[in-house]
């Protein structure tokens, strides 16, 4: 007895459910331990401090915050007095930035669309959670705009706490420079957050720069370029060498490429060279591994260091999220990217952690011709 369709309707709605329960097994199947997500979904509105960290020190052979179309930060509290005192470096006073608050009549002339990014700030966060605050208004009527403003998480009091180096405070012992021109010839360049307070991506200069790592807090350095440099580098922080192993560094010499996405099928033959495997990375992955949780346990903080911080100094950093994090290694390489835009891990050192991903899961959880730089 019943309605034949709504029977029709079950059946195949139950089928739909066999599928997708076979489908899973099958994902399920040869897995030795379930890789965690590494990220929870990010809000387009709102750009926490690490993120405004590597936005601000984002670059290549030098920061882009050095080009004056690449970063408008507004302060958004009321008193420009208060902007006077303490603010974002670089940040101007949302009363005096031209064109903010005017509506343009053609958007294409839209005096604020030369910026790359546009971030806003209060005090203390709570403008954030407020859709009425003037924060709020505005950042809606910039996205009325085309334009792509964000809000940041915790405000100028998180900026104190977690990077207080972002700050800029008058100091009447030296001569005022104005930030937006020469000013910004006297900013250090910082490395990339990677962990908040735990884990940075960098280069050989910022590793060197006793005032980079002091303000970052760093207590480790794990060193990819070579004893020499390593020795070079007077420092009272604790070192490890992870040096390429020197009978696989000459037989796979980085090649020189540009920002692509992975050639479909040109990986197959290397996955299956017996010569690369995980200690392409280092060959001494245990150790570095200790290294890292020795620090974390102590509630030291580690920078890892490359030549230029692209290529093997990044494949290493996504070694240690998927061991630390359990997260397969598309998510470790989608988040190592999404905070230093920069890093180029070369075809050999993904297949190197295609191959380290196999050994953590059981099975190959990524396919790595799919992950575009």
């Amino acid at each position: 007895m019943g309605c034949n369709s709504s029977k029709s309707k079950n059946k195949a709605t139950l089928n739909r459910l066999s599928q997708y329960h076979l489908a899973a097994m099958e994902e399920c199947e040869g897995l030795v331990r379930s890789p965690v997500p590494l990220d929870d979904e990010p809000n387009p509105e709102v750009m926490p401090v690490r993120a405004l960290h590597n936005i601000f020190y984002d670059g290549f052979y030098a920061p882009y915050v050095r080009n004056p179309d690449y970063l408008l930060i507004i302060d958004m509290r009321p008193d420009e007095k208060f902007f006077a005192n303490e603010h974002v470096l670089t940040a101007r006073w949302h009363g005096k930035v031209e064109g903010l608050h005017d509506l343009p009549s053609d958007a294409e002339k839209d005096p604020l669309r030369r910026y790359w990014h546009i971030i806003l700030y209060d005090s203390d966060g709570s403008s954030v959670g407020r859709p009425d605050s003037d924060m709020r208004r505005l950042c809606r009527k910039l996205r009325d705009r085309k334009l792509e403003p964000c809000c940041l998480e915790g405000g100028l009091k998180a900026v104190k706490e977690r990077c207080s180096y972002l700050l800029s405070r008058p100091n009447k012992s030296r001569p005022k420079v104005p930030e937006q021109t020469d000013g910004l010839r006297l900013l250090s360049w910082f490395p990339s957050i990677i962990l908040d307070g735990r884990l940075f991506l960098g280069r050989n200069d910022q590793a060197a720069d006793p005032a980079v790592l002091d303000n970052l807090g760093v207590s480790h350095v794990i060193c990819t370029t070579g004893q020499k440099q390593m020795e070079n580098k007077a420092s009272d922080k604790r070192r490890l060498l992870v040096a390429p192993p020197s009978r696989l560094e000459a037989k796979f010499k980085r090649k020189s490429r540009g920002p692509s996405c992975l050639s479909r099928g040109s990986t197959d033959t290397l996955l299956d060279d017996p010569a690369v495997s995980s200690n392409l990375l280092t060959d001494k992955m245990a150790e570095m591994t200790a290294f890292v949780r020795e620090a974390f346990a102590a509630g030291g903080k580690v920078l890892v260091q490359g030549e230029l911080g692209v290529d093997r100094s990044a494949a290493l950093v996504m070694a240690l999220l998927m061991q630390q994090c359990s997260c397969s290694l598309e998510d470790a390489f989608y988040h190592v990217k999404a905070c230093r835009p920069t890093v180029q891990p070369s075809e050999i050192m993904l297949q190197a952690l295609a191959k380290l991903e196999a050994e953590i899961f059981g099975k190959r959880l990524t396919s790595i011709e799919d992950l575009c730089y």
